[in-house]
């Protein structure tokens, strides 16, 4: 999570038993903001840069249901601010912004708000040695939301730390390794679908630990290799989720043409759940590539599979696959386009129910067939205006889960 782009259409949060739905869309969006890096519109010429989104949108389904089906227009107005300073062999970023989105249909409160900081530091202790620190704090605030719709109701504070040393021992030959702390509280009074009349902080409050080592080998300047080994582990105040992992990795980087690139990294992930007292095996694999079509239009795209510990309903893992593409084009030198295209079936594994469940032991699966369009003109170096479009398309096998979903926005940001 480095420097961001304004954020996308801005909706309210949906249930736990929905978020992998909300992270597929997320992902799409995220691939628009990627292509888009080049219309950011701030120019960071000074320590310091400030800038201000204003954003027009329209959700066609703002609680992504099927049988409580509501749209409404959106207004967004997102401040941020960013400093940046560095020297020869340290550099400081911070950035930090809020974003408060006003709904005209929603008949509960009407209001969403978010704030994220973002620090970073980098240090050189010798030309081999290289640690950077990063720190990301997000606050979430939900709105309580009427009965049926399945949202969440909840406000938290989350933090990610990370702290990443990389040693240099020739021009061939790297070493590193990684810790990663996260953490998520609810407050008191907050209560989610999943565990009705459960306060949440009983439950999902967690925190996790994940700790990893690797190394790179460069055989040739268009060639780089690794081998990962990691470890992580989750507890929840809930007890009933804890969990830990253990994952190995071998990964390539290729340059073919100055043109054509390719990433691969695969390997196997085992995961412990304590609740159960059971393991899973399962592939870990994400691959992609990059193509310059012509000096104006790229190309790429990215197949993964991973499993994660997921909190929808009763289960307790989730086998996820990704496949999806992108297209950026350059029209002129201030107007570009760009489209992606995703598409994530998933399941659940019923082996690792919880137990005392009440329920069938049987997998479930949801796929998700999403794809967005974006515009952006470069009027200045202080203002650009983008245009936008995204679609979803939701099968579950669990029930009020399916749904389909159409996002349009209008946008203007100025920087300095």
């Amino acid at each position: 999570m480095t420097n961001r782009l304004v954020k996308p259409i801005v909706c309210v949060m949906v249930a736990a038993c929905a978020v992998f739905a909300q992270d597929n869309q997320q992902n799409v969006d995220r691939n628009v903001q990627n292509a888009n890096a080049n219309l950011q519109g701030v120019v960071n010429q000074h320590p310091f840069s400030y800038g201000l989104t204003l954003r027009e949108s329209y959700d066609s389904n703002i609680y992504t249901r099927t049988d409580n089906v509501k749209g409404s227009f959106s207004t967004t107005a997102s401040p941020d601010f960013q400093f940046a300073w560095s020297t020869p062999t340290t550099d400081i970023t911070a950035h930090y912004s809020y974003s408060a989105v006003y709904y005209q249909s929603r008949p509960e409160k009407q209001w969403d708000q978010s704030h994220n900081l973002n620090v970073s530091v980098g240090h050189d202790f010798s030309p081999r040695l290289r640690v950077v620190f990063n720190d990301e704090f997000a606050p979430g605030f939900e709105p309580d939301i009427e009965e049926g719709t399945s949202q969440r109701s909840a406000n938290y504070i989350q933090n990610t730390a990370r702290m990443a040393a990389t040693y240099r021992l020739n021009s061939r030959w790297d070493l590193s390794t990684t810790v990663r702390h996260y953490f998520i509280n609810y407050d008191d009074d907050s209560e989610l679908p999943v565990f009705p009349g459960v306060p949440t902080s009983d439950t999902m409050n967690r925190q996790s630990i994940e700790v990893s080592a690797g190394v790179n080998y460069q055989p040739v300047s268009t060639t780089t290799l690794g081998l990962l080994l990691g470890y992580n582990t989750t507890s929840y105040s809930g007890e009933d989720r804890d969990n830990a992992g253990q994952t190995v990795h071998f990964s390539i980087q290729h340059t073919f043409t100055p043109r054509l690139s390719f990433d691969m990294s695969a390997g196997v992930q085992m995961q412990t759940f304590d609740v159960v007292g059971g393991q899973s095996l399962n592939p870990d694999v994400s691959m992609g590539a990059t193509y310059m079509l012509t000096s104006r239009t790229s190309l790429s795209g990215r197949f993964s599979t991973h499993m994660q510990p997921t909190e929808v309903a009763t289960y307790l893992e989730q086998q996820t696959f990704m496949l999806n593409g992108s297209i950026v084009h350059q029209f002129t030198s201030k107007l570009m386009g760009a489209a992606s295209v995703m598409y994530v079936p998933s399941e659940y594994n019923g082996s690792l129910q919880m137990p005392d469940s009440g329920t069938t032991t049987a997998n479930q699966s949801e796929t998700s067939l999403a794809g967005s369009l974006m515009l952006g003109y470069q009027f200045n170096v202080h203002l650009r205006g983008e245009v936008g479009y995204s679609y979803t398309h939701f099968t579950s096998d669990f029930a009020s889960r399916s749904y389909d979903r159409h996002l349009t926005y209008l946008q203007a940001r100025v920087g300095f």
